[in-house]
């Protein structure tokens, strides 16, 4: 099957992809898939390296180790999906619906998921480095040993995230809410925490910095009752 009629039979019937789709990798880069009703497409090993999914309904989609490094995802539905081990490297993730996605060791350096939706989504060892977070619903969201050095976090939502042994070192925080999100072990080195809320937060063993001429950014931050 050609690459032109995979793509064809991707957006009109997903069923049929399903069954007839090549073992293995599968050539999708620079698909135009805007608007597609992808849902519960099998993507797994799919290259869609700088592919147009903007748009795209990908709920419950199996994209697991698929290629997505610079890819259109604005306002896609990846609700529920299977983005295990995928590469999402320099992706357009811009109010992108993630709600209780799978990111489990996914790679999204310098993703903009600005005010995407990441509400319960599991990101358990990914990689976050530099990521745009403006403003991201990250409210509840599995962040254990991800690593989120140089993010921008500002505004963003983590009420009640697990950011256990998570890397925020310089990362900006700025206005973020981190009400009640565990933090035990969380490297925050250089992290800037200005007018963070950070009532009821667990910040047991949390590296604010090593710096012996640093100090943290908490400037107006909430720390009521936070946990040491």
């Amino acid at each position: 099957m050609t690459k032109k009629e995979l793509i064809h039979l991707l957006k009109t019937d997903v069923k049929k992809f399903n069954k007839l789709r090549p073992e293995g990798n599968i050539d999708l880069t620079y698909a135009d898939l805007s608007f597609a009703n992808l849902t519960e497409a099998n993507l797994t090993k799919a290259y869609l390296y700088k592919a147009d999914l903007s748009g795209a309904n990908l709920y419950k989609a199996n994209l697991y180790e698929a290629d997505l490094y610079g890819a259109d995802l604005f306002k896609a539905d990846l609700s529920e999906a299977n983005l295990v081990r995928a590469g999402l490297d320099y992706a357009n993730l811009y109010k992108a619906n993630l709600t209780k996605a799978h990111l489990d060791i996914a790679n999204l350096l310098e993703a903009d998921l600005t005010r995407a939706t990441l509400f319960e989504a599991d990101l358990y060892g990914a990689d976050l480095s530099g990521t745009k977070l403006f403003e991201a619903d990250l409210v509840r969201a599995n962040l254990v040993r991800v690593s989120l050095n140089y993010a921008n976090l500002y505004k963003a939502n983590l009420t009640g995230a697990n950011l256990f042994r998570a890397d925020l070192s310089e990362a900006k925080l700025l206005k973020a809410d981190l009400t009640r999100a565990d933090l035990t072990q969380a490297d925050l080195t250089k992290a800037n925490l200005s007018e963070a809320n950070l009532t009821e937060a667990n910040l047991s063993e949390a590296c604010l910095y090593k710096d012996s001429n640093y100090k943290p950014g908490l400037a107006g931050a909430h720390l009521e009752r936070y946990m040491d």
